[in-house]
């Protein structure tokens, strides 16, 4: 497939949203699970969500380096037709996926902190835009590459969102029931 330009950050924004879904949806059902395994009261996550949140954007950098660093491209990337590839050498190592998967979320998302994390976004994409990478993909070596999307994975990638927006309003709403009165 030809490539496309290579400064597409709204690409990369909806990857990145993509991405950051399915793996916040993957890890509380972990959570979910093993309250109901081992008979826990929901309960016990209150007062945790901050330490349990920063558990879950930390476990992304791994797995987000593994992701990168075996297949050069995550499952939102993949689907908007984006790979994270080594600018010099053949392959990347693990430990440079997980500095750049660090910088990314530290930097790009600022471990998606509330109202922070829209600043440090806008930030990058202003760099981005301007310097034709972001500060993280120039400090290890890699470069993002973008080829024309097909109508099929851009379906998918619309129906993904709304399928998203529906299964968090219905988890929201799950969360009602064990709010204490």
């Amino acid at each position: 497939m030809p490539e496309e330009s290579q400064v597409r950050p709204w690409v990369r924004f909806w990857a990145k949203i993509i991405d950051l879904y399915l793996w916040w949806m993957f890890c509380c059902l972990v959570i979910y699970g093993l309250i109901n395994i081992t008979g826990t009261s929901p309960y016990i996550i209150k007062d945790k969500e901050l330490a349990i949140g920063l558990a879950i954007m930390t476990l992304w950098i791994f797995y987000e380096a593994a992701l990168l660093h075996r297949f050069s491209t995550t499952p939102g990337k993949w689907l908007l037709n984006t790979r994270v590839v080594p600018v010099k050498t053949k392959a990347s190592t693990y430990r440079t996926a997980v500095f750049r998967s660090f910088r990314s979320t530290t930097e790009g998302l600022a471990v998606t902190i509330p109202l922070i994390s829209i600043l440090t976004a806008l930030m990058a994409m202003k760099k981005l835009i301007n310097q034709g990478s972001t500060t993280w993909d120039r400090r290890y070596g890699f470069r993002v590459v973008h080829q024309k999307l097909s109508i099929l994975k851009l379906l998918i990638a619309v129906i993904l969102f709304f399928a998203f927006l529906f299964i968090a309003a219905f988890v929201l709403s799950l969360c009602k029931i064990y709010v204490p009165s």
